[in-house]
């Protein structure tokens, strides 16, 4: 009888850190993919404010020769 439940912890205990094991996995991927989508994101800000920056100083400099 002790064998029995013996075995029956031991093969839930297995078995619940196979589940813990394949969630933790599966978050680690999904943590991945947001983390490059943010450095996507901000590498995308940056070139956007640097644009924006050579416009706004283009339309200074034209309103600057236009006096």
């Amino acid at each position: 009888m002790e064998d029995n439940i013996l075995k029956i912890l031991l093969s839930s205990g297995v078995i619940a850190n196979l589940v813990t094991s394949i969630f933790n996995l599966t978050q680690g991927f999904h943590k991945d993919k947001i983390d490059n989508v943010i450095k996507e994101r901000k590498s995308w800000r940056e070139k956007i404010r640097e644009i924006a920056l050579n416009l706004e100083n283009a339309y200074n400099y034209s309103h600057m020769a236009s006096y």
